[in-house]
């Protein structure tokens, strides 16, 4: 459950995501094997049909398929708990938010051996006549508006083919008053 709740509450924030990543599937992975202990020392007593071939195989596939569907509830945990991340992060952006303007700083990937990588938009706003640096989630960004599709796409002018830079680019962010790691860019 702690595994959870760190990651719905602090997944979306690029300062943290590594550690929250990491330490979330490994609390997930510990408090699960907590709850299963009843059925994984069931599934390691022998039987005595255990002997024979077929009793062999039916014994060790039990095995195989408890460890499937134990890291499948592990994964499947830490994704539920993305979308319900990017739920809360809509409802506080649903009141008491305000707009300033930022600056694209550009895309920055993170990638943990054994976790994943994740990549995170980074922009520079003022909130409180403090810059603030912050990373927003590309697939967050890319729920929420079609701003990032046209840096994909080259667009022909004329003779000439061109390509849209997101450095640099002034943007309009709605971030949440109460927990300013809570933002979007609006188109």
């Amino acid at each position: 459950m702690a595994g959870l709740i760190l990651k719905i509450s602090l997944c979306h924030n690029m300062k943290y995501w590594g550690n929250i990543t990491a330490i979330s599937r490994i609390a997930i992975l510990f408090g699960l094997g907590l709850i299963c202990m009843i059925p994984i020392s069931y599934l390691s007593e022998k039987k005595k049909f255990s002997d024979s071939k077929i009793g062999w195989l039916i014994f060790n596939s039990k095995k195989v398929v408890f460890l499937i569907l134990f890291l499948g509830v592990v994964f499947g945990l830490d994704w539920i708990g993305q979308k319900i991340n990017y739920k809360i992060r809509d409802y506080y952006l649903s009141k008491n938010t305000e707009t300033t303007t930022g600056t694209i700083r550009g895309i920055k990937s993170l990638d943990l051996v054994k976790v994943g990588y994740e990549k995170f938009c980074i922009v520079d706003f003022v909130i409180d006549n403090k810059l603030v640096e912050q990373g927003l989630m590309l697939k967050y960004a890319k729920k929420d508006n079609d701003y990032f599709k046209r840096f994909k796409t080259p667009k022909i002018s004329g003779q000439n083919l061109a390509v849209d830079r997101l450095k640099g680019n002034r943007v309009e962010i709605l971030y949440s008053k109460k927990y300013p790691s809570f933002f979007r860019i609006n188109e």
